[in-house]
């Protein structure tokens, strides 16, 4: 339930940010689907993280993160 919650969370945060950019996902892609894609990447970063902290370098997280949303997402109107 706590993932769950933290997953409706990240997507509703995603969903305000569309609004206010005036961005939308592309197909097949909705932001729940990206949320739980960052999630996941989330999680598994912190997996290898705890068995091995010099292999993640501390800004992964952010660039992966940034790099997937920007790729699935378009301006709103196309």
């Amino acid at each position: 339930r706590i993932q769950a919650g933290w997953v409706a969370d990240l997507a509703l945060i995603y969903r305000r940010t569309g609004e206010r950019l005036a961005l939308a996902p592309i197909e097949p892609f909705d932001l729940g689907e990206v949320a739980l894609a960052v999630a996941s990447m989330a999680d598994g970063l912190l997996h290898h993280w705890m068995c091995d902290p010099e292999r993640v370098r501390h800004d992964l997280m952010a660039d992966v993160v940034t790099a997937l949303t920007s790729a699935v997402v378009v301006p709103a109107e196309q």
